[in-house]
């Protein structure tokens, strides 16, 4: 196949295809473009000089699979044409890479420049395009076309660079990068090409984009393998090229950026881990701390250090400040401080312990006795702040782990009456234990333990009564739910308002009225069963009990009434000391401290 026929083909890829063609499997065709291009890769990664008859297995290769493309474009599906495609334009950037070793540069430039708007055909949503292979399935990942991208533009930037198409290579070795996808060899490579290329003044570039490039330049190189990097520093590539002598010329400038500086910094963090006791990484930080921090923004992480925060670049500077003691000791004081200073602007709220003693310990190293002597205390005050947290946390933990609450609630009915109180809960695990009080004004009297007697009584017999209700109780939770029982000890203080009651003279028969005021003291014992509610805010407690109560009676009249008839069936008939029956329900609201009931 003759070299103008080929670059007639490479220009026919960029036509434009049908998108709807359907007919039969065009796999066999595919299976041998595929082994084509195999051969074609093993002949050219395993030759340097290509002598003609390499030259000529190659041309023979590409020609074959030229013919079987047309077919696969004329009768396969789209996906099966891409695939193809796919594999060819793959071939034409060995093809291209071996013209320019062989210093066919126009060639190899004309055989590249048209793939560009072969792979303007692809999108992202084509793939994964599927083919066959071997009778096996395969498919090509959007992932595999941007690495043949890579490859190509790499390709197309040393080719116009030979060529003298300057331009075209600094845009072409910019998409290289720009894929996301090239190797570290071809991004270093590419970054060395983009510097030269600015040195040789045939491209215009911004400063802060030249500063970039020195800084990925460097840390591409740094990611090299062992033997790439050897390769590069043979070539001098690394020295005459040398990204830290030419960004710190950079950031020496009177118009350095702080963009330009921000890069000064990521390259003084990166070569303090590579290169030992060097004058000029020394000056990069001191030039960043002189130029780009001050007193202002220590403190700051949006000054733009992309991935470099200011903790690891104050924490480098530190580390290289200290190695360089011997060798340059005014410069390496005076970054040792300022990289202190910014530790301390970024700590400034003291909440960590260890960083407040290591700024406290470094102050002393560089003799600033003032600045230690406060750093030492916000270590002591940070570190009794954690103490207390601590057991405050301890305490928490406890309280969780043994479902610790302390319920306060008012009796909600009640209080509709006018009758105020509340109640205390302690709980622990499934027990709790409460203690009530309730101020009780003007309630009626129960007469249960007359009407057992068959005593004709009501409430209205007597005037109502003043006084308070108080119980202990212990409860006890169920296993599965928030239900409990409790045994309740109480008491009950009532005070009667006094009320005239009418007598009888039993011997005169008349009538006569006296003042009467009494007071009843009862002693409770209680069932109660109820629900108990608890988050971490608020609490509320359902319940009802049964119960008995011994009481005493005094019915507050201490006048000698023997001869007297009593005419009320309360002040007649009621024992000093009786026994009656009693009942509670309602419920109680309020505030809960403690994890709650989960």
């Amino acid at each position: 196949m003759k070299k103008s026929t080929k670059i007639t083909f490479v220009i026919c890829l960029c036509l434009t295809m049908s998108t709807t063609l359907f007919s039969q499997n065009e796999g066999d065709n595919i299976t041998s473009i595929r082994t084509k291009s195999e051969a074609i890769e093993k002949i050219v990664s395993g030759n340097k000089t290509y002598d003609e008859a390499t030259f000529a297995k190659i041309d023979n290769l590409l020609g074959e699979c030229q013919d079987m493309l047309d077919l696969v474009k004329k009768n396969g599906t789209h996906q099966e044409y891409l695939s193809a495609l796919y594999f060819v334009a793959n071939d034409f950037v060995f093809y291209a890479n071996v013209l320019r070793k062989r210093k066919n540069v126009e060639l190899a430039y004309k055989a590249l420049k048209p793939l560009e708007a072969t792979f303007a055909l692809y999108i992202e949503s084509d793939f994964p395009l599927t083919y066959s292979y071997s009778d096996k399935s395969y498919s090509l990942t959007w992932n595999s076309f941007l690495k043949l991208q890579s490859d190509y533009y790499y390709a197309k930037g040393l080719a116009c660079y030979d060529f003298k198409k300057y331009k075209e290579a600094y845009d072409a070795f910019s998409n290289c990068i720009q894929t996301g996808v090239a190797s570290a060899d071809y991004k270093y490579y590419a970054y060395l090409n983009l510097i030269s290329l600015r040195g040789a003044n045939v491209v215009t570039d911004t400063d802060e984009h030249y500063a970039n490039n020195l800084c990925e330049l460097y840390r591409n190189y740094l990611l090299l393998p062992s033997s790439f990097r050897k390769e590069a520093d043979e070539q001098k590539y690394s020295t005459d090229y040398d990204p830290i002598q030419r960004i710190l010329d950079e950031g020496k400038k009177t118009t350095a950026t702080p963009q330009i500086l921000s890069r000064c910094a990521i390259v003084a963090s990166l070569a303090a881990d590579q290169l030992t006791q060097d004058k000029r990484v020394l000056s990069l930080f001191d030039l960043v701390y002189t130029r780009l921090y001050d007193d202002t923004n220590l403190n700051s992480n949006s000054v733009p250090l992309t991935d470099l925060s200011a903790v690891t670049f104050a924490n480098d500077a530190q580390n290289y400040a200290k190695s360089m003691l011997e060798k340059d000791k005014t410069k390496a004081f005076a970054v040792g401080v300022k990289s202190v200073n910014q530790m301390a602007a970024l700590n400034s709220a003291g909440n960590d312990c260890e960083k407040c003693s290591e700024i406290a310990h470094l102050y002393n190293f560089w003799s600033q006795p003032q600045k230690e002597a406060v750093w030492q205390t916000k270590a002591k005050l940070c570190l009794d702040e954690r103490i207390r947290q601590e057991k405050e946390a301890r305490r928490r933990a406890l309280r969780e782990k043994n479902n610790i609450n302390l319920y306060s609630g008012i009796y909600a009915i009640s209080a509709l009456n006018h009758n105020y109180g509340g109640v205390v809960n302690v709980t622990y695990r499934r027990f709790a234990l409460e203690v009530s009080y309730l101020n009780i004004n003007r309630k009626r009297e129960n007469t249960y333990d007359l009407n057992t007697r068959s005593i004709n009584a009501s409430s209205s017999d007597i005037s109502k009564w003043n006084g308070y209700y108080a119980h202990i109780q212990p409860k006890f939770f169920t296993k599965s739910s928030h239900g409990y029982w409790g045994i309740i000890a109480g008491y009950c203080d009532k005070k009667f308002e006094p009320y005239s009651v009418m007598l009888t003279d039993n011997s005169t028969k008349a009538f006569s009225y006296q003042m009467f005021a009494p007071t009843v003291k009862q002693y409770i014992g209680m069932l109660n069963f109820g629900v108990m509610g608890l988050n971490k805010v608020f609490g509320i407690d359902f319940y009802a009990g049964v119960g008995a109560n011994y009481s005493t009676f005094d019915r507050g009249n201490a006048n000698d009434l023997t001869g007297y008839t009593i005419n009320n069936p309360i002040i007649a008939n009621r024992k000093k000391n009786y026994f009656g029956l009693i009942m509670r329900l309602g419920l109680s609201v309020g505030l809960n401290l403690g994890p709650g009931f989960k």
